[in-house]
């Protein structure tokens, strides 16, 4: 499921990035890649989705987040 639709509080593994190069390279700079473990923190119905990673939160907005595909971590 992409990364939009994730549920807040929750654990998910970043498994697929649907883009090109610049996308992947933007968000592999801000430590989200595939095989990375990322906490949502905040996913409301309207604007960013912020999401914890390595103790950071990052701002993504929607349209990215459509893009990151999750599933849940184990």
């Amino acid at each position: 499921m992409p990364l939009s639709m994730a549920k807040e509080k929750e654990l998910f593994k970043i498994e697929k990035i649907l883009g090109g190069n610049n996308l992947r390279q933007r968000l592999s700079a801000m430590g989200l890649y595939e095989g990375n473990t990322v906490k949502v923190y905040s996913n409301g119905s309207t604007g960013p989705i912020i999401v914890v990673v390595a103790n950071s939160k990052i701002a993504i907005g929607r349209g990215m987040a459509q893009k990151i595909m999750v599933t849940p971590a184990t």
